[in-house]
């Protein structure tokens, strides 16, 4: 009998003229069982939809009688409200009461016709005064702007600071999240239209950033000292050689240094005074015995320096569609801004200094705007900063790289912001002037040193626009996925002791009472008292003898 049935899959509509569209399919699809059940078909489903430009009521369904019997249950709740007052509370799902009580406040001031509706109602709360109560500025109100608070924000509380606004049609309560309007039905159900428009879902956007940064620096020096007399039979004696310093300026880089070291380097056990240690790298010196005393007559220094970094950093964060995100990682350093020292009736000192503390590390602020089309357009701010020299003495010195920029992505494209490709070369060279200028000879009147330094700094950027709850959960298992791996992988170091057990994700317990949506209340501009005994509604796979169903709005 179910399947030996006519089926209508037509669309009908039904024009509501006291309730809301929205809020009547809301209730329509709770207390109606519009899923399919068991193995029927997708076609024998009824579906409610609202089409709020109209504030119709869009019904989809396999069977003629199940739809002659919404149309009953609407014609009974689409009557006049049995509220006296003109009072109306609306939740919000999604957008922020403080803000959107703002703009709707604009809305009702800048419109002639709404201003008309409230003004032309005497007696109604909310007309008196109208355009002083909208234009007037909110005091409670507090906008920050993005990066206001600084180094601030990593300790600051998450606490809201928002307070109940005053004056005007249109109220906001922060503490539910929701907008109380004084005002008429009329002008009510154009507000009402607009909130419904803009409280909806927001876009997420998960960003995966990609920092890389390698550097290498190659440095060879090369020098040839010597000393010696030159005719020890007479009175006068001459001397010539060469002396130089490396480029480092280490004290045991020249002849002279090493040579009043001589003693300590033929008494090794024995050591007399301070002992000056060579130049690192390959030192090859002749000691030659000058009127019975030994000194250094020649020293040959050769060194070559690698020196390689390379840093990967991938921070990747999710903010709410037009809403800055901002990650920090890195070290909080105390910088001296200012010192006072004064001397009381003894003579001790109490200095006093003050200091500011700034965020050294790596730093990205990031402020996505999704459009219709895939398209993200972000504002973004990435710094590396760290610090270079903390004993100089007017204070600690940084080393900071930054960008800032406006760039255009589509959804899940990488996207390269810039970056920093540097190549460094110095050549110094000192020497005995002509002398070292001979070829192959004047190396013997010289000290060369070359240092190279390439430094490269890319920074890539991708976004992904998560549109709804089952991308949002489909990216987080990825990454879980990513750190589970990246636990498995992990092996601890070989101890005698025996290895810990360690906690892992997967080992998280489960919530006591699982997650689940809350019942919505039955929106105040619905009669609650329209229905007064069950009306039967049968469902649509059900055979012809079976028992009504009762249903019942309370």
């Amino acid at each position: 009998m179910t399947i030996d049935a006519p089926t209508s899959s037509d669309v009908q509509s039904i024009k509501l003229q006291y309730a809301i569209a929205t809020d009547m399919a809301t209730i329509l699809s709770k207390v109606l069982d519009t899923a399919t059940t068991g193995g029927a078909e997708p076609s024998l489903k009824t579906m409610i939809l609202a089409e709020p430009r109209s504030n119709s009521i869009l019904i989809r369904g396999a069977s003629a009688e199940r739809i002659r019997q919404i149309r009953v249950l609407v014609a009974r709740l689409d009557v006049p409200t049995a509220n006296n007052g003109n009072i109306w509370v609306v939740p919000l799902k999604n957008a922020e009461a403080t803000k959107l009580a703002v703009t709707l406040r604009a809305i009702v001031a800048a419109d002639a016709t709404l201003s008309a509706q409230v003004g032309g109602t005497p007696g109604q709360p909310g007309s008196v005064n109208l355009a002083a109560n909208l234009n007037q500025p909110q005091a409670n109100q507090q906008n920050t702007a993005p990066g206001a608070m600084g180094s601030s924000a990593a300790t600051s509380a998450l606490t809201s600071s928002s307070n109940p606004t005053t004056g005007g049609i249109i109220q906001a309560e922060p503490a539910t999240n929701s907008i109380i309007i004084t005002a008429s039905e009329p002008l009510y159900r154009n507000l009402r239209h607009v909130i419904e428009q803009l409280d909806r879902r927001r876009t997420q956007v998960y960003i995966e950033s990609l920092i890389a940064e390698v550097s290498s620096t190659n440095a060879e020096e090369l020098g040839i000292q010597w000393q010696g007399i030159v005719g020890s039979g007479n009175q006068n004696v001459g001397f010539g050689g060469t002396n130089f310093t490396n480029a480092a300026g280490q004290v045991g880089s020249n002849i002279l240094g090493l040579g009043s070291n001589v003693n300590n380097i033929l008494n090794p056990g024995n050591p007399s005074g301070v002992p000056v240690p060579p130049a690192p790298g390959l030192n090859l010196g002749m000691l030659t015995k000058f009127n019975g005393v030994y000194g250094m007559s020649a020293l040959l220094t050769a060194l070559a320096t690698t020196q390689g970094t390379n840093i990967l950093s991938t921070p990747n964060l999710i903010t709410l569609d037009n809403e800055e995100a901002r990650i920090v990682v890195g070290q909080n350093v105390p910088i001296i801004t200012g010192s006072y020292a004064q001397t009381g009736s003894t003579s001790t000192v109490t200095p006093f200094q003050t200091y500011t503390r700034q965020d050294v590390g790596l730093t990205l602020r990031v402020r996505p705007q999704v459009s219709d089309n895939g398209v993200v357009k972000m504002q973004i701010y990435q710094e590396v900063s760290s610090i270079y020299n903390q004993s100089f003495a007017s204070g600690i010195i940084l080393n900071k790289r930054n960008i800032e920029s406006n760039v255009l992505v589509d959804d899940g494209q990488i996207i390269v912001l810039g970056g920093l490709i540097e190549d460094k070369y110095n050549d110094g060279s000192s020497g005995i002037p002509f002398l070292k200028d001979i070829p192959w000879i004047g190396a013997l009147f010289r000290s060369d040193a070359k240092t190279r330094t390439k430094t490269n700094l890319l920074v890539f950027i991708r976004p992904y626009i998560l549109r709804d709850k089952d991308q949002t959960a489909d990216i987080t298992t990825n990454r879980l996925n990513l750190v589970q791996k990246t636990e498995d992988q992990f092996k601890q170091a070989p101890m005698l002791l025996p290895k810990e057990d360690l906690t892992r994700i997967s080992d998280l317990e489960q919530p006591l009472i699982p997650p689940g949506k809350p019942v919505s209340p039955v929106p105040n501009n619905l009669p609650s008292s329209g229905l007064t005994k069950p009306i039967p509604v049968r469902p649509s796979n059900a055979p012809a003898s079976a028992a009504p169903v009762p249903i019942t709005i309370q």
